[in-house]
């Protein structure tokens, strides 16, 4: 999910240009050295909030729910899940980058193709998720949430 957010906000010039000033200023892969004493300290779930509000903006609540419908898990965990995942992606998306010496075009494109992978490595979630085939599943997470939200509160 979180790739292919990453990958549909690269897809503008703009969105690809927001992304690597990110990376270059806040994401070198360095939080990928201490995982461990990370999620102790619970870091990861603060930054990681940060990065989902940035990456999904106001779809984040419905996302995690969406989540958390397809796997069973409730959408605080989820939600919490994503937290702490979000730095870690981004870190590792700041060490390829650097390493591959990649401008923002090439950022953009290597995203869409870890979009259609990351989709692909989904199976059945990314079916589940992407319920409408559009090949976006931000939109149809938004639809589950709505649906959910709808029936709790009537």
């Amino acid at each position: 999910m979180l790739l292919s957010a990453l990958g549909k906000n690269a897809a503008s010039p703009q969105g690809a240009q927001a992304l690597l000033g990110a990376l270059s200023r806040d994401h070198d892969g360095s939080v990928l050295d201490n995982v461990g004493s990370l999620l102790g300290s619970g870091a990861l779930g603060k930054e990681g909030t940060a990065i989902l509000g940035h990456v999904l903006g106001n779809k984040q609540g419905a996302v995690a729910a969406g989540i958390g419908q397809a796997s069973g898990l409730t959408a605080d965990t989820s939600g919490q899940l994503l937290a702490m995942l979000a730095p870690l992606v981004m870190g590792s998306l700041g060490k390829t980058q650097r390493q591959g010496g990649l401008d923002a075009e090439g950022l953009a494109s290597m995203l869409g193709g870890q979009r259609k992978q990351a989709n692909a490595g989904l199976g059945g979630l990314a079916g589940l998720l992407d319920m409408d085939g559009d090949g976006d599943m931000t939109n149809d997470v938004m639809k589950l949430g709505s649906k959910l939200l709808g029936g709790l509160f009537g």
